[in-house]
């Protein structure tokens, strides 16, 4: 049995085809809902560099604002919980706090902050 994978990154199903039966599955990946795509940061590496933190924060929150994307994932990771204060004190800036709509701890994984954008 062989497959044939065609997939389009966050804007699309997945489509199986099978050659034994000819039939073609689409699989919807749990992450996507009508073209819902998602912004990733991952502070692991700068996490050190103060100014360049602030700097990559506000341009992931700019980027997600000027390309309508309502969900931006920002993991600073668990560790002792200095980066993550640091990221929400970011967050609770007047001028960036009107920019979107609410932020949330992932439940199993308290090292990730998802900010959630209404548009």
């Amino acid at each position: 049995m062989s497959f044939l994978t065609v997939s389009r990154h966050f804007s699309g199903p997945f489509l199986y085809s099978d050659n034994v039966r000819g039939a073609i599955q689409i699989d919807w990946p749990l992450w996507y809902d009508s073209g819902m795509a998602k912004l990733k940061l991952d502070l692991h590496d700068i996490f050190n560099k103060g100014k360049t933190i602030d700097t990559e924060l506000q341009r992931i929150i700019y980027e997600a604002i000027q390309k309508k994307i309502k969900l931006v994932e920002i993991i600073p990771g668990k560790g002792s919980g200095a980066l993550m204060k640091k990221v929400k004190r970011f967050l609770d800036q007047k001028h960036i706090r009107a920019l979107y709509h609410r932020i949330e701890v992932d439940v199993k994984n308290h090292g990730r902050v998802f900010v959630h954008f209404r548009f």
